[in-house]
């Protein structure tokens, strides 16, 4: 980043499907439910517009980021099959905890090749920029994104990763595709998903999250 400045536009190396596409603002939690289906693609987000306009990085634009993503990968996931209308209808336990946990995972992801962090919305933040409040997290994505890069893990144990954060909570969803992986490989992955729950934990219990989340799962409900 050059001196002086605060946040990079930022575009992931080599991204995978999911986080090549915009999500909705975090805009559409806060108004009348509508229509996800049908709903246009905004061209900004919410807490992005207002960087572009003074220059300021806040949490706002941390939860932005992570609340907006998780509801565009929920979409996904619904969309391939993987998730259900019903599971969002019933409120199932393990989106609780997956859902964030996926979310999380990919924003290390995106990261991958950068100092910073990449939010979805494509803005790069430095350890030196982020919001006091949110240095434990920064950190801790970071630590996963440095991992990623180390263990040079393939397409298909990426995929692992992401299945076996998005349903670890639930012993009835099975991962075959696991099986196939030799020992070393398996207990580097349970690492990376043993520290993503942690974070994917403490960052459900928030507040703020937990409110806004319950948005996401009822409006994916009627996806």
């Amino acid at each position: 980043m050059t001196a002086g400045s605060t946040v990079a536009s930022a575009e992931p190396t080599a991204p995978l499907p999911e986080a090549a596409a915009s999500a909705p603002t975090l805009a559409d939690f806060r108004c009348p439910p509508q229509d996800v289906s049908t709903s246009a693609q905004p061209e900004d987000y919410t807490s992005t517009a207002v960087y572009k306009a003074t220059g300021a990085i806040d949490m706002e634009l941390i939860w932005d980021s992570l609340l907006n993503r998780a509801l565009f990968l929920g979409q996904q996931y619904l969309s391939s099959g993987l998730l259900t209308r019903d599971d969002f209808l019933s409120c199932e336990a393990f989106l609780y905890l997956g859902l964030p946990a996926v979310t999380l995972f990919e924003a290390a992801l995106r990261s991958l090749g950068y100092r910073g962090i990449i939010l979805s919305a494509g803005l790069e933040i430095e350890e030196t920029e982020c919001p006091h409040g949110h240095l434990r997290l920064y950190r801790a994505i970071a630590s996963i994104r440095d991992q990623v890069h180390t263990l040079q893990l393939s397409s298909l144990e990426i995929r692992i990763i992401r299945q076996t954060l998005l349903f670890n909570s639930d012993p009835a969803k099975e991962i075959p595709e696991r099986d196939t992986l030799d020992v070393g490989k398996r207990k580097e992955i349970n690492r990376i998903v043993a520290q993503v729950n942690s974070i994917a934990s403490s960052v459900s219990q928030m507040a703020f999250f937990k409110e806004h989340f319950n948005g996401i799962v009822e409006r994916l409900s009627r996806y």
